[in-house]
């Protein structure tokens, strides 16, 4: 058996105590880096916590200002959709009225719808002059692009209420 005088046990427990000593303060030092760590990743989500509670915010108020665009524009789509219709009467009823007007009245009717000479009647018709037939026909030229214009309008209506 191996016999240990004093002086070697007390080299022992000095070794031993430094050899935990060392152990302890690696430890500390680790335990600190983590803990500093800990801390920078625990500020960094709270700046990104509420960096994301303001970006929610402001899609939060993006949307309710496009719900309030989205109910204006279907408004002025249904008052607009109201006025083409009343328009469409309005000239179906005017039609009707022309198509029972005696020929010199029709006559002064076509002059004005498209002002910029004179139409005379005669027995088998009516007798148009060069300036009022240049007017009448770029009034008509202007019909299609007007439907066009008409059509184009009613398909975005109609995508925008879809909204």
């Amino acid at each position: 058996m191996l016999t240990l005088d004093k002086h070697h046990v007390i080299l022992y427990v000095a070794a031993f105590a430094l050899a935990l000593i060392g152990v302890y303060l690696i430890e500390a030092r680790v335990a600190d880096k983590a803990e500093s760590q800990f801390q920078s990743a625990k500020e960094q989500a709270l700046v990104i916590a509420q960096q994301n509670k303001d970006f929610q915010q402001q899609v939060a108020q993006q949307v309710q200002q496009l719900v309030l665009q989205n109910a204006q524009l279907q408004q002025a789509n249904q008052v607009l959709s109201a006025q083409i219709a009343q328009t469409n009467a309005l000239l179906a009823s005017q039609q009707h009225k022309d198509s029972t007007l005696p020929p010199n009245q029709l006559a002064e009717r076509i002059v004005m719808l498209a002002p910029g000479g004179s139409i005379k009647v005669v027995p088998d018709g009516y007798l148009v002059d060069q300036p009022e037939a240049v007017a009448i026909a770029q009034t008509l030229e202007e019909v299609p692009a007007l439907t066009k214009n008409v059509v184009r309008v009613m398909q975005v209506m109609s995508t925008v209420s879809i909204l």
